[in-house]
């Protein structure tokens, strides 16, 4: 059988039947496989950008000082561009604008930065190519070497040169993304666990948030009736001309700190205020933008709300 069944005992005749399959899970947890990434996309290789888009119309790099193409035709300067050679001198035009960036002189081609920019260029013309043709498997494979060999180039300059790493990955876009130690592995009943977890610290602090915003709203009210209660004590003991215990300082401290916890309770308020403001008036302004109405929300309104969250925020941070 497809199914394993229990019967459990019950008093009399009567045998009840249960069921442990297909099951509803009484929790609201759903977990969904993440989609697999290929290694040879961008999300995985760290590139944040990709390959820029070239004009054709500029001579190819063996001709780029040619003076006679300055008083050449038309067509004959047109045979001399990057649209008349094969897509390899594009790509080598790529290569040598971003060895540019980042070469340490005009003859540099050996240091750790020029074979890292040189790889980047090749991999990011290989990512758009491989798009285009995601069949070719001898393309994807010669990519995934290319992206390993320029991390391993890069955890290699981090060991030695930690600034000089730092502004290569600025320069050209970069992220650093090593190979991990350990590789989790993604299953559905592990992740459950985990999500099951998650829920129960959510609900947990969820509780403890209400309860403590219910004895928040409780205390003003507390303090008003030991206000009170003090008042009437210290008029007994004057009335009945018995040893005071309690002055009308002790009043004034409760009245004060009394005052203290409401103008905090109204500033948290206000803080949660101006927050969903700023939220809502973003939302108003891309409506408008991408519905092209009239705006009756601008980016000065925002920043002016922005501008006194900061300012309240300030405020209760000196008080702290």
């Amino acid at each position: 059988m497809s199914f394993v069944r229990k019967i459990l005992p019950l008093p009399g005749s009567f045998r009840l039947v249960v069921r442990h399959y297909a099951f509803k899970p009484e929790v609201p947890i759903k977990w969904v496989r993440p989609e697999k990434i290929c290694c040879t996309r961008p999300e995985r290789s760290g590139d944040m950008v990709g390959s820029p888009s070239v004009d054709v119309t500029l001579p190819v790099v063996e001709y780029q000082d040619c003076k006679l193409l300055e008083t050449a035709d038309e067509e004959v300067r047109k045979l001399f561009t990057l649209e008349s050679f094969p897509a390899k001198k594009t790509a080598h035009y790529l290569r040598g604008n971003m060895k540019a960036e980042v070469q340490r002189h005009a003859l540099d081609i050996g240091s750790m930065e020029a074979r890292i920019a040189d790889q980047t260029a090749r991999i990011r013309r290989l990512q758009d190519i491989a798009l285009q043709h995601p069949r070719n498997r001898k393309l994807k494979v010669f990519l995934k070497e290319l992206i390993e060999k320029r991390t391993s180039y890069l955890g290699i300059l981090r060991r030695w040169d930690y600034r000089r790493f730092e502004w290569l990955l600025d320069r050209l876009d970069l992220i650093y993304k090593p190979q991990p130690h350990e590789i989790p592995l993604v299953g559905r009943k592990y992740a459950i666990r985990k999500l099951t977890d998650k829920h129960c610290e959510d609900i947990r602090e969820k509780k403890l948030t209400d309860y403590r915003q219910h004895l928040e709203s409780q205390q003003i009210d507390f303090l008003k009736r030991k206000i009170e209660n003090l008042q009437f004590i210290l008029k007994e003991q004057e009335e009945l001309k018995i040893p005071q215990t309690l002055t009308d300082k002790h009043c004034e401290d409760i009245r004060e700190k009394k005052l203290t916890d409401y103008r905090q309770h109204l500033e948290s308020q206000q803080i949660d205020f101006l927050k969903r403001k700023i939220e809502n008036l973003q939302f108003i302004l891309k409506e408008q933008e991408e519905l092209k109405i009239p705006q009756t929300v601008t980016p000065e309104q925002i920043e002016e709300t922005q501008k006194k969250l900061e300012e309240v925020q300030q405020r209760q941070a000196q008080k702290q």
